[in-house]
This record gives structure tokens, C-alpha cells and sequence, in this order.
């Protein structure tokens, strides 16, 4: 893949949105930043969980993060886990393709948890969230490859 500053800038946009909210106190959106966006929800008192998703193809200078912040937003609303997640600690990264009408396809884990029932449980949030918004008009790409990233009770040290 071609080197672009464009891929580069929203790869350190994820970066910043990642480390900066870890924890916050309530489950509202994080900030997000031109293409990377992160929520982060409180399921239990003691249990947390993080996604983030950034964007493998070339933006073309169009800013995804709204679009992106939306689908987190969709996501987090069917990313549901049984009680005992609270006891669990893990990451999830599936990667999928979004075409311009915002159906899903080549949907496929990249890394998973070790633990079946987190990595079903961020599956089916994806699954449950389609298809997605049709892409923003003014992006002139035929998809976007998207990564979602899963985390549940993270650690500092867990974040990229």
C-alpha cells in the first residue's frame, strides 16, 4: 500500500483519541478527530469497555469523524455482554469493508480476545448494527475498509 499523509495523520488521530478518554465517567462519545473515533461505556461498576475504529483506505480529504463517531454510536448500543464480562479482559479487532450505500461485507476477525463469548459479543455488535449509513457524498471511493477495536476492561498498557 502507497504511503499517504493522509493515512498517516488519522493513524496519529487514533492514537490521540485512544489514550486521552480512556475512562470516562459516563457513556457518552469520546472525542473524535478527522476519521478516528472512540466510545467508551461503564457496564458495571468495576467492568469497562472501549472501541475504536480507524479507517484503512485514503480518506480523500474528507472528514469521516462524524460519520465514524455514528457508528461507534450504533455499535455500542448492540455490543452486549453477559454479566460475567465484568470478570473478563480481553481485545477484539475485526475488520470490514463498507460499501458507498453502508452495507457490510469481507467482515472477518483480525485478532481475537481468547475468549469466545467477548469476541461473539463484538461480532454481534457489528452484525446487529447493519447495514451502516451509506458514506458521506462527498467521498468519492467505491468502500471503506474499516478496523474496529474491542476492549474490554483495558489497561493502559492494552491501548495501541
Amino acid at each position: 500500500m502507497k504511503f499517504t499523509w493522509g493515512i498517516a495523520f488519522m493513524n496519529l488521530a487514533l492514537w490521540l483519541v485512544c489514550v486521552v478518554p480512556l475512562f470516562p465517567q459516563n457513556a457518552a462519545p469520546t472525542q473524535q478527530h478527522n476519521g478516528a473515533a472512540a466510545v467508551s461505556d461503564e457496564k458495571s461498576r468495576n467492568a469497562r469497555q472501549l472501541a475504536m475504529i480507524d479507517i484503512l483506505t485514503d480518506p480523500q480529504g474528507v472528514n469521516f469523524g462524524p460519520y465514524l463517531q455514528r457508528i461507534l454510536e450504533d455499535v455500542k448500543e448492540h455490543w452486549h455482554t453477559p454479566e460475567s464480562f465484568s470478570l473478563k479482559k480481553g481485545i477484539v479487532v475485526i475488520r470490514l469493508v463498507v460499501g458507498k450505500n453502508g452495507k457490510i461485507s469481507k467482515m472477518r476477525f483480525v485478532d481475537r480476545s481468547g475468549d469466545s463469548i467477548l469476541d461473539h459479543a463484538a461480532w454481534e455488535g457489528i452484525d446487529a448494527s447493519k447495514p451502516f449509513l451509506p458514506l458521506p457524498s462527498d467521498f468519492s471511493g467505491t468502500n471503506l475498509v474499516l478496523r474496529f477495536h474491542f476492549f474490554y476492561n483495558p489497561d493502559k498498557n492494552d491501548l495501541p
